[in-house]
């Protein structure tokens, strides 16, 4: 559930319009000038709603579903944004929600985002009611595709049916669903008819009928007054920790504190009572399940004995940008557990199941609170606090000194890696000049492994063992080989933002394109040189070299259906290679 700021300010219509074009205006020509001012006012729109989720540029673009209405591939619905999320993390691919039944077990929370964002300076009931169309179709899951009222995009129904996915892997769990509906122009929401809420509201009603577990869907008109709004304010950084006593370490900034349970409760959990998974970001493991360690964990909550909890419980470890303590007080900003994800989410679980317990219970928990003077000091933390218990090595990649070096040299060539989870926007970092670590991993797959398939399809296995990590991170690469990649990356985007109206067919083409224009500029199939791949000059890969590459690969995609099911299956990348060995290999034997 998301909060919102408050509808009514009195402020002339005009005004606000004015003063969020202000905002508008330079924040496109920076940060994407290739694209149209209804597009970008698509993503600003998600990007500040969504921004209790901190996703990343990647992950908001990944859920930009709208296309215009004379696609031939189908309609967008009504719906430009289509967000879903598992306890606060997004789900990307129908195989993240397949991968729910393993990793999610109980406490589940699902909330789906439905975007519609227009320019227009108003509302108007037909967008309403194609929206509500759409929703009956989403969740009436009796009806198949071919039984929908429109003929969807391959963006909306590949979303439609990750949803599904994950509603029907769940049913057992019984998980709180919420879906969150916005309506987005630069109108003023005073001019909203009683009849166009009634038929927002109706939509809810509809869901509800559909799908009982969604229990109170929301329905938000967003005019130009509350974007200014959502725009100027940040997601939560600041919090503070009531404690029964505290300890103050000779190092300025170190603390340790009883909190009780309660206490600790209300810090880890959103206003509408859901588990804050945004502490957690630098946990280098995720929640484990009911292993032996957590069913402890749970019956020493459950068992009140004499024993207080923190004399069973090795406690928590919390590393801040800032902290300050006081007598029985700590303020932390920019607070991140590190250590402590399993006794948080079995804390958080136990009171959930018995939410009138935590007002009586006087038991506490052990907190440490570090203001680490520095990043490797953070790293540091993890990787010490993290390594008292067996944690596979794999989910300490990410404090590894590869990823520390590609944060470093990434600065000194306009770029930002995001290793650590949305420091970019702490920063105040332009979203075009981030690089996430899944999105880096798919450019160098696609250009030194020739994986574009799995780029498309299964980003996560590049870190699901350490054999395919260091395919991926190895220091022999040399560090222009990522700077180049990232570049390069975000340079063929733009190009398919400017020549291929559809959005899918971008998803889709996209790691093809990278690929095969590297093998041009290199004129061999398979640079096997990862040296000079990191010596190209980025200016001399264009749209003269992007075009060319397309011309290769568009045909081969055409062949196999023009969609997901063929970028992301085999047969479309073995006929490109082939076609590369062709148009290269054969030349170069015959002396051309």
């Amino acid at each position: 559930m998301l909060t919102l700021p408050l509808e009514g300010v009195d402020v002339s219509a005009d005004t606000d319009i004015s003063v969020l074009d202000s905002i508008l205006g330079p924040s496109r020509k920076e940060l994407a000038p290739e694209l149209s001012e209804d597009e970008f006012f698509e993503l600003f729109s998600a990007h500040k709603i969504l921004r209790d989720f901190q996703l990343d540029p990647d992950e908001i673009a990944s859920g930009q579903i709208g296309t215009k209405d004379s696609n031939k591939n189908g309609s967008d619905g009504g719906i430009d944004g289509f967000y879903l999320f598992a306890n606060g993390k997004l789900v990307r691919e129908v195989a993240d929600a397949e991968g729910a039944k393993k990793n999610l077990t109980k406490n589940v929370s699902v909330d789906l985002v439905l975007i519609q964002a227009t320019t227009h300076n108003g509302f108007t009931l037909d967008r309403i009611t194609r929206l509500k169309d759409t929703c009956d179709d989403i969740f009436s899951l009796n009806l198949e595709p071919k039984d929908f009222s429109e003929q969807y995009n391959p963006l909306l129904l590949d979303a439609i049916d990750r949803f599904r996915t994950l509603y029907r892997i769940l049913a057992s769990r019984y998980p709180t669903y919420s879906l969150s509906m916005f309506y987005v122009t630069k109108g003023d929401i005073r001019t909203v008819s009683d009849t166009l809420r009634g038929t927002a509201n109706d939509i809810g009603k509809t869901v509800h009928n559909a799908l009982p577990r969604f229990e109170n869907p929301q329905f938000h008109f967003i005019g130009a007054r509350q974007l200014i709004d959502l725009a100027s304010k940040p997601p939560k950084l600041d919090f503070s920790l009531q404690c029964s006593g505290v300890v103050s370490s000779k190092r300025q900034g170190g603390y340790a504190g009883f909190v009780s349970l309660a206490e600790f409760l209300n810090f880890i959990i959103t206003e509408d009572g859901q588990l804050r998974t945004t502490l957690f970001e630098s946990n280098v493991r995720d929640y484990q399940g009911e292993i032996a360690v957590n069913e402890a964990i749970g019956n020493t909550l459950l068992n009140k004995g004499t024993e207080d909890f923190w004399w069973l419980n090795n406690g928590i470890t919390i590393v801040a940008e800032k902290t300050i303590g006081e007598t029985r007080q700590i303020q932390l900003t920019d607070p991140q557990i590190v250590n402590g994800l399993q006794t948080s989410q079995k804390i958080f679980d136990y009171y959930t199941d018995r939410p009138n317990d935590a007002k009586n219970d006087s038991r506490e928990l052990l907190v440490r609170v570090i203001q680490a003077p520095n990043v490797e000091s953070h790293d540091a933390i993890i990787r010490a606090t993290n390594s008292q218990t067996s944690i596979p090595a794999p989910f300490l990649w990410a404090t590894g000194q590869i990823h520390r070096d590609i944060e470093s040299y990434f600065r000194s060539n306009d770029l930002y890696y995001d290793r650590r989870k949305n420091s970019w926007r702490r920063e105040a970092i332009p979203f075009d000049k981030v690089v996430g670590i899944t999105e880096l991993a798919q450019s160098v797959a696609s250009v030194i492994r020739q994986e574009p398939d799995h780029a498309r399809a299964r980003p996560g296995r590049f870190f699901s063992t350490k054999a395919r990590h260091k395919a991926i991170f190895a220091d022999v690469y040399g560090l222009d080989l990522y700077v180049v990649c990232s570049h390069l990356k975000k340079k063929a985007a733009s190009f398919l933002k400017r020549v291929e109206a559809d959005k899918s067919h971008r998803n889709n083409l996209l790691f093809y394109l990278l690929m095969t224009s590297v093998c041009i500029a290199l004129r061999t199939s398979k640079p096997r040189d990862t040296k000079k791949i990191g010596k190209l000059k980025i200016d001399s890969i264009g749209d003269e070299i992007f075009q060319k590459s397309l011309d290769i690969v568009r045909p081969i995609y055409k062949k196999y259906g023009e969609n997901d099911k063929a970028a992301k299956g085999t047969e479309m990348i073995d006929d490109l290679k082939e076609e590369l060995k062709a148009r290269y290999d054969v030349k170069r034997k015959a002396g051309k």
